[in-house]
C-alpha cells in the first residue's frame, strides 16, 4: 500500500500512480488524454488549460 492511496493529485506534469495515488491528468489536447485510458493504472482525465484561471478553479470545484 503507497503513501498516497486514496488521495487524489492534481499534477500539470507528473506521475506518482507507482506510489499508490490517483492521478489525475490534465491538458488541452483530448485526445492525447484518451491514450492515457489505456493505461493499467486508476487515473482520472480532464481538460483543463492551466493558463485559464476560471477552467482551474472550476476543476477544483469538481475535485
Amino acid at each position: 500500500m503507497g503513501q498516497l492511496d486514496g488521495k487524489i493529485i492534481l499534477l500539470p506534469a507528473a506521475a506518482v500512480a507507482k506510489e499508490g495515488a490517483e492521478v489525475m491528468a490534465t491538458d488541452i489536447d483530448k485526445s492525447k488524454l484518451q491514450e492515457l485510458e489505456n493505461i493499467q493504472v486508476r487515473i482520472q482525465i480532464s481538460v483543463l488549460d492551466i493558463t485559464k484561471k476560471e477552467q482551474v478553479e472550476n476543476l477544483a470545484k469538481e475535485i
